[in-house]
């Protein structure tokens, strides 16, 4: 993802992270909104440290570039509610009842119930079966059905939502 854009897709999410916290919980956004490129099976995460400070939230560079805005902003949200709640030294944790009705209550999703669309390779192996991998090193990797070794075959990328100039 090239800088420029990046920035001004931190910028779009922080002005609506900053909306949102401020029209729902009455808190200002104190961290920054930051894109990885190393979360792959995660979209989004809240960070804090050990003595209990925010630091910041994490997004997806695949989440960003390969999925609908209103994906990305419901993850967001999702991680807005971690931060709110964590702030209010309310429970913040996935799963945790007064989360979940957080959740609820902003229409945004629980952990694992988003797929999110993202670069795999692929792959085939004797039997001529197609296997899609999230990783380029699946050579070590041996097919489910034959047995025999995957062999990297092209990588696959799903429609980009934001177009790379």
């Amino acid at each position: 993802m090239k800088t420029v854009l990046k920035t001004d897709v931190v910028k779009k999410l922080t002005v609506f992270a900053e909306e949102f916290l401020l029209r729902n919980y009455q808190l200002t956004l104190t961290i920054p909104i930051e894109i990885n490129g190393r979360l792959k099976r995660r979209m989004g995460r809240f960070h804090y440290t050990r003595d209990g400070k925010p630091l910041k939230i994490d997004l997806s560079k695949n989440l960003v570039e390969y999925n609908e805005f209103n994906i990305v902003k419901n993850v967001l949200v999702h991680e807005l509610i971690h931060y709110a709640l964590f702030v209010q030294n309310k429970p913040y944790t996935d799963g945790h009842p007064v989360f979940e009705q957080e959740l609820k209550q902003h229409a945004s999703s629980s952990t694992g119930t988003i797929k999110m669309a993202q670069n795999h390779y692929n792959y085939h192996c004797g039997c001529q079966e197609t296997h899609r991998l999230q990783i380029k090193t699946g050579n070590k990797y041996l097919c489910t059905i034959c047995g025999k070794r995957l062999v990297y075959s092209h990588e696959y990328q799903p429609k980009k939502y934001l177009h790379l100039k």
